[in-house]
């Protein structure tokens, strides 16, 4: 009975591996063409800057965007050397404020050969992201944001805007998302 169940088993072994190594293959394919969303954090980079100015403070080191495409694009672009570089050649003496848009990071830091295949959907500011889980193949399984944002309870009370720290969490269980917003009370 084991030779039988041995023969069966080594006979055309080498073709039975090479139908399991295919099969693999055109698994990985197959879920590799779904659509994903992922956050992908991308280091800042300054250029530009004139030799008579100098900066005062700490500009963000890294920023967070939201991403949506194929999932083989995804692991693509997270293979390359991304970063965003901004020019401040444009900076004059003073305060110099310069927002990041979702036009920027696709202009700047997505490889010309992604832009038409990966859709930026968000920039998310990296100082207010507090916390990040992430899964065995690197996405993003669970994260939470602190934010200041305007008071709706203070106002009705006083009249000005009040803010408050908000703090928003994100959990990805199985199928499902889960999203809670608290606001802290100091």
């Amino acid at each position: 009975m084991w030779t039988r169940i041995r023969e069966i088993l080594l006979h055309n072994l080498g073709l039975k591996l090479a139908s399991l190594v295919l099969a693999l293959i055109l698994y990985a394919h197959v879920v590799t063409e779904e659509q994903r969303e992922s956050r992908v954090v991308m280091p800042v980079v300054l250029t530009g800057l004139p030799d008579t100015l100098a900066i005062v403070g700490h500009p963000p080191a890294r920023v967070a965007v939201n991403v949506r495409g194929k999932w083989k694009d995804l692991i693509r672009l997270g293979l390359t050397g991304r970063q965003l570089t901004v020019d401040l050649a444009g900076a004059t003496t003073g305060r110099y404020q310069r927002s990041i848009s979702v036009e920027d990071v696709r202009k700047l830091a997505i490889p010309a050969e992604l832009t038409s295949l990966v859709e930026v959907t968000e920039v998310v500011d990296p100082r207010t992201l507090r916390d990040v889980t992430r899964d065995c193949f690197g996405n993003v399984k669970a994260y939470v944001i602190e934010e200041l944002r305007p008071d709706p309870e203070s106002r009705a009370v006083t009249g000005l805007p009040v803010y408050a720290v908000y703090t928003e969490a994100c959990e990805k269980v199985g199928a499902s998302i889960r999203y809670a917003t608290f606001r802290n009370v100091a």
